[in-house]
């Protein structure tokens, strides 16, 4: 397991710090696989690391002060350890109290965490063949969903028995063991699992447990099930595509709408609150092949991998709304409870440096009516100007698996974890600032170092590093708009009457179809140090007598507006402590009407100028 610290976010210029712990050892089971950025969490407090594997769950303490010095002659990855930290291993197979639910060595999902560090996990079983000895045989009905109570001493493991081929993926190709999806919301209570097997046909399905209902040691509750036979019944026919079939990996967004990839080459999307969902199928044109591996909203931005190996993509869906209403089933699961064993030793740990290689890599961008399509080939790429890459730098990488937003700078940033570096002897993760045009997400992010060369655009005079001065170049975003008439002119979403070039800013939008008397309604995090907030609303209703107030959370109004007709706007001075809102904005008019809401604020960046870099 490897932590990069990419150093106040100059991820074009400066050499980076990585540590690395080791995961396996003869005393904690041998070898299995984790690979890509999924697969990890760290605990709240940040002390713990989380890793599924293949064959178990690893906890890895990385404070330093809990390590201890070690003299060893091994060599990892060219280097040689000198500490090492605490490890602690819970076996999957090692829980004698439930034979019939081994599990499937070469199968892994992602790992979720709640807030009192519950490892949720998706194990899928096989059984002995016993016809060929060794060999194995798959029970789709027997999956799990396995919570891990890291802190208790015993009946610290319960499985809820789900089926539908739970963390496995019997299509996956190159990218096996694939990433079978599990994720926790932000309450803790609910537990989203993809099921590759579920539903009418086997066709596929997202399930929920609500972990409040199935309660106790052992017995049985009612789940909720979403099946993708009723999103392909309900939905539009679609003679050119195939009907989505096995979800994959899946994450939840800002919103607490699921997202997942599938086998077929689709996004598809479910907000559980009303039971709708959407399908986006990624067209043969721009992947000719698809093999998709994980999935990172990044607010209503939504990154995706394609690891197949003749495509190699990050790629970028801006949705289109084409809902689809899909009743949840509510079959009965049963569940119970375990003492698991577990194995506690040390990791080796190592540490070394590594520099930045910048490209700049093929894309494409194609729109169906499911949406916007963008996706850039990581395997593609000449270095970028004034930057100087090593020979095993230049090398293209391929095989992109597990990736995660980068809420450093603007929306529709990520990392990607490499799959095949091409090399053997090094491992790479890599950063894609996907093109976005005219894309706009949910919740943007200001970007005042659009060319991450770590100077902020107040002191630097080349912001696109384009070797024009600033005063002398007519597009400072290369995006093919004249800065005289760009509105945005370091596309980062945020309209230049508001994003100033030395404070980091936000906007956050919504557009709500509001009944007669009811509520427009939007929560939003105002962080510590906050400066400013500025919140608005228009209605499709140009006479209705709007109010804009800005509630906090013990429900008390801290900030109206004065009534105005069809469009009102409030600013607010929040407290240094920061805290969470809700912007409210009633519909006054006598029918429904569309109400669009702006949420912008305004707060120093963390880190002050020194010398003129971040």
């Amino acid at each position: 397991m490897y932590r990069v610290d990419l150093h106040n976010d100059k991820k074009n210029r400066n050499t980076a710090d990585w540590f690395s712990w080791e995961l396996q050892s003869a005393s904690n089971g041998g070898t299995s696989v984790a690979n890509g950025l999924r697969r990890i969490r760290p605990s709240k407090d940040g002390r713990f690391v989380f890793v599924h594997t293949t064959t178990s769950v690893i906890r890895i303490d990385t404070q330093p002060q809990n390590c201890r010095p070690i003299a060893s002659t091994l060599i990892i990855a060219g280097v040689t350890p000198t500490v090492e930290c605490p490890r602690t291993t819970w076996p999957h197979d090692q829980i004698p109290q439930d034979p019939d639910h081994p599990a499937n060595p070469d199968t892994g999902s992602d790992v979720t965490i709640d807030g009192n560090n519950n490892i949720f996990s998706a194990v899928a079983v096989a059984l002995p063949d016993p016809i060929n000895p060794g060999g194995l045989i798959l029970a789709p009905e027997r999956s799990f969903i396995q919570r891990l109570n890291t802190n208790a001493p015993s009946n610290n493991l319960t499985r809820f028995y789900v089926g539908g081929s739970a963390g496995f993926c019997g299509a996956a190709q190159t990218t096996t063991p694939c990433l079978s999806g599990v994720d926790v919301d932000r309450s803790g209570r609910f537990v989203y699992f993809s099921l590759p097997e579920g539903g009418e046909n086997g066709q596929g399905a997202i399930g929920q447990i609500d972990t409040q209902a199935c309660s106790g040691l052992s017995g049985s509750c009612t789940i909720k099930v979403w099946t993708f036979f009723k999103l392909t019944a309900a939905g539009p026919a679609q003679s050119t595509e195939p009907a989505p079939a096995e979800p994959r990996h899946l994450q939840i967004d800002d919103d607490g709408k699921i997202w997942v990839v599938t086998a077929t080459g689709h996004l598809v999307s479910l907000d559980p609150k009303t039971n709708r969902m959407t399908k986006h199928f990624i067209p043969p044109t721009l992947e000719g092949a698809r093999d998709l591996f994980a999935v990172s909203p990044d607010s209503s931005l939504i990154g995706y991998t394609n690891g197949e190996p003749t495509e190699n993509k990050v790629g970028l869906l801006k949705p289109n709304r084409n809902i689809v209403p899909v009743p949840p089933d509510t079959p009965t699961i049963f569940f119970n409870t375990f003492t698991a064993n577990f194995a506690s030793d040390f990791a080796n740990r190592t540490n070394g440096q590594a520099s930045p290689c910048a490209k700049v890599a093929d894309g494409m961008r194609q729109t169906t009516n499911d949406g916007t399509f963008v996706d850039v080939n990581i395997a593609t790429g000449m270095p970028a100007k004034n930057n100087v890459c090593s020979p095993n730098q230049t090398v293209p990488s391929s095989q992109p698996l597990g990736l995660t937003a980068d809420h450093s700078t603007r929306a529709g940033t990520f990392f990607y974890a490499v799959g095949d570096p091409g090399d053997a002897a090094f491992n790479r993760i890599g950063r894609v600032k996907m093109p976005r045009a005219n894309l706009r997400a949910r919740i943007e992010r200001d970007d005042d170092d659009f060319d991450d060369d770590g100077k902020r655009a107040d002191v630097d005079d080349d912001v696109d590093d384009d070797g024009i001065p600033n005063a002398l170049d007519a597009d400072n975003d290369n995006d093919g708009i004249p800065d005289v008439s760009d509105d945005d002119n370091d596309n980062d979403g945020i309209e230049n009457s508001f994003d100033t070039p030395d404070k980091k800013e936000t906007k956050q939008t919504s557009q709500q179809d509001v009944a007669s008397g009811a509520y427009a309604q939007d929560l939003f995090t105002v962080n510590p140090g906050t400066l400013l907030v500025v919140a608005s609303a228009t209605s499709t209703d140009v006479l209705a007598s709007l109010v804009v107030e800005l509630v906090n959370n013990a429900g008390q109004v801290v900030a109206s507006s004065l009534p105005t007709p069809g469009t009102a706007a409030v600013t607010f001075t929040p407290p240094s402590s920061g805290g969470t809102y809700t912007l409210r904005v009633k519909n006054p008019s006598a029918g429904l009407s569309t109400i669009s809401t702006k949420i912008l604020t305004r707060e120093l960046w963390p880190l002050p100028i020194v010398g003129g870099v971040l």
